[in-house]
């Protein structure tokens, strides 16, 4: 019978015979020794099946059996139904898995990296010794460089020309919200500044001054004339107050520059407030006709392209209107020190509840702008007071205020605020930031000190990466990024008193030539004429030119931690985490779902501080990259990937490190 390749049936296997018997092999069974009952007195030899190879025709007509179809059926299914089980429990792992949150597109504004500039010391174009427009325009590839998206310029407002010419920091004087001073330019060079830096990616916010005009002003003049509101209707654009016989002021208010804050005037026979200098008269806020007029500049500027306003001296803007006189702050203790501004708690001159209900009434001027030509305005303020009161000009309930208030926080920090103290401050004003606001961070003014003369250059860089690095707004003062510091007092013949700001207001520092570049050396009698103020002594060494020049610079370390900021998106949208703070040492974190995270940490202590990162915060990693540092310990070199377990700073040091993102 042919063998098919399968065991064949005992009908099929042949008898043996004598001569198919083999001889006892090891499978023979001993009959006498074994132990169970005798089965087969023949030794029994196995034959094995010879194996044959089944033929291709032979797989094929097999392979049709139903049996073996049903076989393979039920195999192939075992298999597919596990590869959809094990695709399917994947894609469910995958989506029960914490989802990375879709973080919402930030305004302009919201992430914007600011240069504020002030107008008469940034750069002289025409060499009158006067910063002006046009060399603001000359300048645009500074703020570039810096990645500064965002200019800020003082007043430019037209005034008196004596009042121009003579003192052109005497901004406040103004004559004209709707024109620009000769001494800075003209309107086209305006329309043009603001057409290249639009064409450059940088928005430009200028300065708004609601709170006095100067006295040449049309509008004060008409309301000198007469107090008889049938016949004059400026009669009550200023804020007037009747005297006595002997022209005493009809309260004990005092001007922040000292003395008393009215005048009186022979016209009109009356006493007219100015909080700040005598040619600077304060508008009467309550004057429908004034907020009518207000309105009508910020249209003016916004019809020709301006991207916001920054509303200046916020917190002077409304006065008692019964004229209440102000109570000691307990400050001055002799009678000499009775007219120094510190001496009264001045509770009814600054920070009335009717001024957050004007601003709010600008922030719907520059929405409806916003709506109407599909570009976001922003309204800034700009009021140095305590935290508490800075976050009220966000708005009072519905935050419907200003966008950006100023927060002058960093600017109270001095040389004995360690990390503890660092950290206070800052988590005090976030805690108290409205949801859903935008902090802004500046640690220099036209009207404070700088902060290389506040802290002193050691612990600039540390402040640097505060600035640009805590979550909002960053505000670059000019001059800042090359370490400029307040002039001497004594080199400043004119404005030479005790509250001059002008010390904060020194010329740019370009380069190391003569009055550090600040004058184009190409237009104007540069030969016999010099700055409005006095340059800095340390110019040469302190300079854009010189600086672009030096890898350990300040201005290079400035400019990377700026580019930093503007590329990494954890950086100026991410959430912010507090890690490691100690008497030395402030650190936090800054994270965004699906992006690299960043630790960075300062030592504003006097003492070197070596630390364990990791014991503070476990969600950080056991080792980081260093981003950027200010240290030149060798351990901390940018690049080097490092333990967090043994991080060394000295004062004055601060590194950022950098780890990818993970579940």
């Amino acid at each position: 019978m042919e063998n098919n390749g399968f065991a064949r049936s005992e009908g099929d296997i042949p008898l043996p015979t004598k001569d198919t018997v083999s001889p006892p092999t090891e499978n023979t069974v001993d009959v006498e020794n074994a132990s169970e009952p005798r089965v087969n007195a023949f030794p029994v030899t196995v034959e094995l099946a010879e194996c044959v190879v089944m033929k291709k025709s032979d797989v094929l007509r097999f392979s049709k059996h139903p049996s073996w179809i049903r076989i393979r059926t039920a195999f192939q299914m075992t298999v597919l139904v596990g590869w959809l089980a094990l695709i399917g429990g994947t894609f469910s792992y995958i989506a029960t898995l914490p989802r990375c949150k879709v973080q919402p597109e930030l305004k302009w504004w919201e992430k914007t990296h600011t240069y504020t500039i002030y107008v008469s010391s940034f750069y002289d174009s025409d060499g009158d010794g006067v910063g002006d427009i046009k060399g603001i325009e000359d300048k645009l590839y500074h703020f570039k460089e810096m990645k500064a998206e965002t200019i800020v310029l003082s007043s430019f407002y037209k005034r008196h020309a004596s009042s121009s010419r003579s003192n052109p920091g005497f901004e406040l004087d103004i004559t004209d919200h709707t024109d620009i001073d000769h001494i800075y330019g003209t309107i086209v060079d305006f329309d043009r500044l603001l057409k290249k830096a639009h064409d450059a990616g940088i928005k430009i916010v200028i300065d708004f001054i609601p709170n006095q005009t100067g006295d040449r002003h049309r509008w004060f003049t008409r309301s000198r004339a007469s107090s008889d509101p049938k016949t004059n209707p400026f009669w009550n654009f200023y804020v007037w107050a009747r005297c006595d016989g002997s022209h005493s002021p009809p309260n004990n208010w005092l001007s922040v520059y000292g003395n008393s804050s009215w005048s009186y005037d022979t016209s009109r026979g009356e006493c007219y407030l100015h909080q700040f200098r005598q040619g600077q008269p304060e508008l009467n806020m309550r004057s429908d006709a004034v907020q009518s007029e207000l309105e009508r500049i910020l249209r003016f500027w916004l019809d020709r392209g301006v991207d916001g306003f920054r509303v200046i001296n916020a917190q002077y803007m409304f006065e008692d209107a019964d004229l209440r006189n102000e109570p000691p702050s307990g400050f001055c203790t002799t009678p000499l020190q009775s007219t120094d501004y510190r001496c009264l708690d001045h509770i009814y001159t600054t920070g009335l509840p009717d001024i957050y209900h004007v601003v709010s009434s600008w922030r719907y001027v520059l929405d409806e702008y916003s709506r109407r030509t599909g570009r976001l305005r922003v309204l800034m303020t700009d009021a140095d007071v305590k935290d508490n009161e800075t976050v009220k000009y966000y708005g009072m309930s519905s935050g419907n205020g200003a966008n950006l208030p100023l927060n002058y926080l960093l600017t109270r920090l001095n040389g004995e605020c360690g990390g503890t103290c660092v950290h206070s401050a800052i988590n005090q004003w976030m805690s108290m930031l409205p949801e859903g606001s935008t902090s802004t961070w500046l640690s220099g003014s036209a009207d404070i000190m700088r902060v290389a003369s506040r802290l002193s250059s050691l612990y600039v860089r540390g402040i640097t990466l505060l600035k640009l690095l805590l979550p909002g707004v960053a505000l670059t003062y000019y001059g800042e990024e090359i370490d400029m510091v307040d002039a001497n007092r004594s080199t400043l013949p004119i404005f030479n008193h005790a509250q001059s700001p002008y010390v904060h207001r020194t010329p740019m520092q370009w380069g190391p030539g003569r009055f550090a570049e600040f004058m184009n050396s190409t237009t104007g009698s540069v030969e016999d004429t010099e700055p409005w103020l006095p340059l800095n002594e340390d110019f040469p060494l302190r300079n854009v030119m010189t600086q672009n020049k030096t890898k350990a610079s300040l201005l290079t370390f400035y400019t990377a931690t700026a580019k930093l900021r503007q590329k990494e998106a954890a950086l100026h949208a991410g959430k912010l985490h507090y890690a490691l703070v100690s008497e030395n040492i402030f650190s936090f974190i800054r994270e965004m779902d699906g992006k690299d995270r960043f630790l960075i940490a300062v030592n504003f202590g006097n003492k070197t501080s070596e630390d364990d990162y990791r014991v503070w915060n476990r969600l950080l990693p056991a080792f980081a990259s260093v981003e950027l540092t200010t240290s030149r310990i060798t351990s901390l070199l940018v690049g080097h990937r490092v333990p967090l377990t043994n991080v060394r700073l000295e004062p004055g040091d601060g590194v950022v490190f950098r780890w990818p993102f993970w579940r």
